[in-house]
């Protein structure tokens, strides 16, 4: 049983990293509407572990009027 949990476990891992991916693809794609993305901010960007934030993000992302706009809100929140 002890194996099977831990195949489960790394099966979830690995499906929240591909989630995350893919929503780190989506805001850069949203960012990249405005203009293009440095890959200093993607890499801020993909650098944020938490899911919930990274939701957060993309929906700023999406409303963001500017690339500075966003970078501004991701230094106030301290991403």
């Amino acid at each position: 049983m002890l194996v099977e949990e831990l195949m489960k476990e790394e099966y979830n891992a690995g499906k929240e990293d591909g989630k995350a991916e893919g929503i780190v693809s989506s805001i850069v794609d949203f960012l990249s509407d405005l203009s293009p993305v440095s890959d200093d901010l993607e890499s801020r960007i993909a650098s944020v572990n938490d899911f919930e934030i990274l939701k957060n993000l993309n929906k700023k992302a999406a409303r963001a009027t500017s690339i500075e706009e966003f970078e501004q809100y991701l230094t106030v929140q301290k991403y």
